[in-house]
């Protein structure tokens, strides 16, 4: 396959440049998220004499059925590609938005919440996310640390612009003044993202320069007799000795282990995760919702909610980088994080309970952050290792209408404990148990390796992935 002509002139990695655009499609699909949305509610419920009950309802159905459309977004992202799937969430986004701010009726209200749900917990959240799983193998999870850390210090910026634009333009023009960064967002994406490394004539991750042979081969090559470096990767024979053979193809890469998503929900492991990744959202969204509600409940005042979100952003950045690092030097599994990310969003929960003092509320935003660090970092490359690139749209989609149904059920579940329990603690500590056991069962049954059954045609698998397998070995075995 000939290399693509945009892709040979830049003189690094092109997976970076699609990290970068993807850094911009996450940033501007936060106006479709509760964090940008909350500064609007109030506004929106005097403009249209709606009640907050109403508004609650309207905004749960709109984020639940835009969420069993998941699926179907993440077979688009695998059959047609990022570079058509995200500039047409973006003219919906966008789209969605201008809608938004003409609004006069309850049920436009109900197809705006559809279509900006739809695009910011789904298609923009996982197409970007899909991308990335595509460009990179080997440094997957610095690529979505990168992504998270940058989003969610930069979101914050957004947010003091937004709420500002709000209270002097009023919440109308502000859907409109937000909708054009969408809509520029469009071009840029078309030229510079691409399908996967393949379509344009090279391999996922930047080249690896293989370790030196012995000494013998050096003295030939510095004679000039010995073969070029850059030309050849390493591979164990047989008898357990060094031979070298030619890199493999980009029409190869792809023909690495992969499960269709109708393989994938036959087993246990898509199911665990996808409870977990529900139970995770339940607690989080539950608990955003409700935060002052919470804190009054236990005393505290609601300057107290200023200083959980202080800390969040950056232990958000900082647990994502990372846990990317050691993920991607095998010092953490991507089933540890998860594990992990439970057992800290359980301790949150805990702390929910008593968070009453200004120290409280840091500890807490600092946990909390750890806990979205680890979970929106080890969750893609799970997926990504367990099932493999071909297919990772679909798969992904699947889990995620799991977590956009438990962002959509976690408020209303809370606000029923509050009103016929008289507390919030019951329904985090029920939505603690189901993702406690999930993380122990994913730690003890993840697979080792791929579960792949094979490609959609049922071939063997290329000889080229236990090439590829062998020097990854080859280089953990030799790195000090």
């Amino acid at each position: 396959m000939a290399t693509d002509a945009c892709v040979k002139r830049i003189p690094f990695f092109y997976g970076w440049l699609v990290l970068g655009m993807c850094v911009f499609v996450k940033l501007f699909k936060v106006f479709g998220q509760n964090s940008m949305m909350v500064f609007s509610i109030p506004a929106i419920m005097e403009d249209l004499q709606i009640s907050r009950s109403k508004l609650s309802v309207l905004f749960t159905i709109g984020t639940m059925s835009s969420a069993a459309c998941q699926p179907l977004m993440g077979m688009m992202v695998d059959s047609l590609g990022a570079r058509i799937c995200i500039p047409l969430g973006l003219c919906v986004l966008g789209s969605a938005l201008v809608l938004f701010g003409t609004i006069t009726r309850h049920w436009q209200l109900l197809l705006a919440f559809f279509a900006l749900r739809g695009c910011a917990m789904g298609a923009l959240e996982l197409w970007p996310n899909t991308c990335l799983g595509q460009w990179f193998v080997r440094l997957r999870g610095l690529a979505m640390a990168v992504q998270l850390s940058a989003y969610n210090i930069l979101q914050g910026f957004i947010a003091i612009a937004y709420n500002h634009s709000v209270h002097t333009h009023g919440w109308r023009k502000t859907q409109w003044i937000a909708a054009l960064a969408p809509f520029a967002l469009i071009l840029p994406v078309i030229i510079i993202v691409r399908k996967n490394p393949e379509s344009c004539g090279t391999t996922p991750d930047p080249p690896l320069k293989p370790k030196s042979p012995p000494s013998s081969t050096s003295t030939e090559k510095d004679n000039g007799t010995g073969p070029n470096e850059t030309e050849m990767h390493v591979k164990p024979t047989t008898e357990g000795e060094l031979e070298t053979q030619a890199p493999p193809s980009p029409a190869a890469s792809m023909d690495e282990p992969s499960t269709t998503l109708k393989q994938a929900v036959k087993g246990p492991m898509l199911w665990t995760v996808a409870l977990l990744g529900f139970s995770l959202f339940c607690i989080g969204a539950g608990s955003d919702f409700h935060l002052m509600g919470m804190i009054s409940e236990i005393g505290g005042t609601y300057n107290l909610a200023s200083f959980v979100y202080l800390p969040l952003g950056w232990t958000v950045a900082f647990s994502s980088v990372t846990s990317g690092l050691l993920i991607d030097r095998h010092k953490l599994t991507p089933s540890h994080g998860l594990a992990l990310c439970s057992c800290i969003a359980a301790l949150c929960a805990f702390g929910a309970t008593v968070c009453s003092t200004w120290w409280s509320g840091i500890t807490y935003g600092c946990f909390r952050g750890c806990s979205i660090g680890l979970y929106y970092t080890s969750y893609p490359v799970f997926v990504a290792r367990v099932y493999g690139r071909k297919y990772l749209g679909s798969v992904a989609g699947f889990v995620q209408m799991f977590t956009t149904w438990g962002a959509g059920i976690g408020p209303i579940v809370f606000a029923f404990a509050k009103d016929y329990q008289g507390t919030f603690r019951w329904a985090l500590y029920a939505f603690c148990v189901p993702s406690l056991i999930c993380a122990v069962f994913v730690v003890v049954f993840a697979p080792a390796k791929p579960v792949a059954v094979g490609n959609a045609g049922g071939r063997a698998r290329h000889p080229a992935a236990s090439k590829r397998e062998a020097y990854s070995q080859l280089e953990e075995e030799e790195a000090p």
